[in-house]
């Protein structure tokens, strides 16, 4: 990998300064290129098992919605399947069922 001048950069604000700035920008433009290149290979070669940062953030949001939908049946009372569970629950921890 190719070093940044760092210490070797010139003091003076000059040609000298400004082409070192410009091979440190030009280094680091292409070791992000090389970054991208790799991923997207990569991303190319999972195929189907491939997931994009949108997609991620799409099924995040999807997931958030459903929990609030979830929570929110069951705060109304209206999620049967929860009620049910807790009064089972409930039951059990007193004894009158098994």
């Amino acid at each position: 990998m190719e070093k940044l001048k760092t210490n070797e950069l010139s003091s003076g604000l000059d040609r000298t300064f400004r082409n070192d700035l410009v091979d440190n920008f030009t280094i680091i433009e292409n070791a992000l290129n090389v970054m991208e290149d790799t991923l997207n290979t990569y991303l190319l070669s999972e195929g189907d098992k491939a997931i994009t940062a949108n997609d991620l953030s799409k099924q995040l949001t999807d997931l958030k919605e459903e929990l609030n939908n979830r929570m929110n049946f069951i705060v109304l009372g209206t999620d049967d399947s929860a009620i049910e569970l807790v009064v089972k629950k409930i039951l059990k921890d007193e004894g009158v069922i098994k």
